[in-house]
């Protein structure tokens, strides 16, 4: 068995808190069953604490929390079926968006549901799995920017070597992430 020490987890989240610069939301990923530790249990204790944002990896998982009275925004961070995305976005469940042609389905799916989805945009910068690419930055600004029923809530990329010492790719990925970041912003995105 496994015993969970809850008081424990909201101690490591006030101390990470106490180091974000003002104005930084902390989002909680709660995702695999908070890592075997019980998602909806950590989750709610996190959000008794002043947590307002969680990240999971499946809608699944993310529709279990708002069963279980969940208020706060909840990213699902792993690529989705979509045959779910209409219960998700119903939901007020913000998706990770990494492919374009995801993008006018979705626009299609909250139009039907008369509400606007919100996405987080996944750019690819070296870690070679999913995300969008540089080049394909001025076909996504477009695509969104027809969107009447889409908005940006985000933009983030997966490190692939964070946690190694030399930090050198990491800054390569880090530059590469904020110059795509500056570009669809340049374009018109508001991110």
């Amino acid at each position: 068995w496994i015993e969970v020490d809850l008081d424990a987890v909201l101690h490591n989240y006030r101390e990470i808190v106490a180091k974000l610069s003002p104005g930084c939301l902390l989002m909680a990923v709660v995702k695999a069953d908070a890592y075997g530790l019980g998602a909806v249990e950590v989750a709610k204790s996190l959000e008794a604490e002043g947590c307002r944002a969680f990240a999971v990896t499946t809608i699944a998982e993310a529709l279990i929390l708002r069963r279980e009275g969940l208020q706060g925004r909840i990213l699902v961070l792993g690529p989705a079926s979509e045959e779910d995305w209409g219960q998700a976005i119903a939901q007020g469940v913000e998706l990770t968006v990494s492919q374009l042609d995801w993008i006018p389905l979705l626009e299609e799916i909250a139009a039907q549901n008369g509400c606007e989805a919100s996405l987080h945009l996944k750019l690819e910068t070296g870690m070679g799995r999913t995300g969008f690419t540089g080049d394909q930055r001025t076909a996504v600004a477009a695509a969104l920017r027809q969107s009447a029923h889409l908005s940006v809530a985000g933009v983030y990329t997966h490190f692939a070597r964070g946690a190694q010492r030399d930090r050198a790719y990491t800054h390569l990925q880090y530059e590469k992430f904020q110059s795509y970041v500056g570009r669809l912003e340049e374009m018109g995105l508001c991110i």
